[in-house]
């Protein structure tokens, strides 16, 4: 059944400005339309609200009524049960949509998370390779796929040189992917490599991806480096975020006696 082009617009606006009020548009739209495809309008409007199990419960509702915009739906039940941490379930849900849609970006990230959440490293890396080797993603796409696949390497099966390779490949595609600076700069941190480390960790907190792992490694590197004062400063970040962090209120308290 289509839907009326008012509701769209209304239904955009109003979830831009508060998500209950864009639930509360759409249950209305349904009430009076019992157009079933406003349920998934409804899930998503769930969705921004946190309801999950709301959400998961109107998608199975819009897809037994035969809607027309299945993989929409079927996407926003995968990530709703992703969220909910049912990735067994999730991981069903974006097959069925890769099965019509074999080279969606969308689909195959968040099935490269489910796998890292499950250890099913391998399985994540070699659904990213096919999709890479596909030569239809965006260049921004493609690097995001690249850099999980770096990050898989480094974190999870200690391949840090092959991760490397994949970072640089990222890198080659979208030099501005902040995650990727991360993983090099915990590269040559992890080979005492100090310098290059704090370099790459500084690229990451211009391009916004400053967390407070980041700082606190930063702080690291310049600590390691000798530089004191500067280590301070940013190990002080860290404790106003969280005081508790590691041991950043002991190393605090250490640099404080020199």
């Amino acid at each position: 059944m289509e839907i009326r082009e008012e509701f769209l617009c209304g239904y955009a606006e109003k979830l831009e400005e508060d998500a209950a009020t864009a639930l509360a548009y759409a249950m209305e739209e349904l009430e009076n339309s019992k157009n079933p495809e406003i349920h998934v309008y409804v899930a998503d409007a769930l969705m921004a609200l946190e309801d999950y199990e709301g959400a998961v419960e109107e998608i199975n509702e819009a897809l037994e009524k035969n809607i027309i915009n299945v993989n929409y739906a079927k996407s926003l039940k995968g990530e709703a049960l992703f969220y909910l941490e049912r990735y067994e379930e999730s991981k069903k849900v974006f097959i069925e949509i890769l099965d019509s849609n074999p080279n969606s970006f969308f689909v195959v990230a968040y099935l490269t998370d489910i796998d890292i959440k499950l250890g099913r490293y391998e399985e994540g890396i070699a659904r990213a390779e096919k999709v890479l080797s596909s030569n239809t993603l965006s260049s921004s796409d493609a690097a995001h796929i690249k850099a999980n696949v770096g990050w898989i390497k480094l974190k999870y099966l200690h391949k840090a040189s092959e991760a490397m390779v994949d970072f640089e490949e990222a890198l080659k595609l979208d030099a501005n992917m902040g995650s990727v600076y991360i993983g090099i700069a915990e590269y040559y941190m992890s080979n005492k490599d100090y310098e290059k480390a704090l370099e790459n960790y500084e690229k990451a907190i211009d391009l916004d991806e400053g967390s407070v792992d980041v700082y606190y490694n930063l702080a690291m590197c310049l600590k390691m480096m000798g530089h004191k004062e500067d280590a301070y400063e940013y190990f002080n970040i860290v404790y106003q975020y969280d005081p508790s962090y590691k041991d950043v209120k002991e190393i605090i308290d250490e640099l404080n006696r020199k």
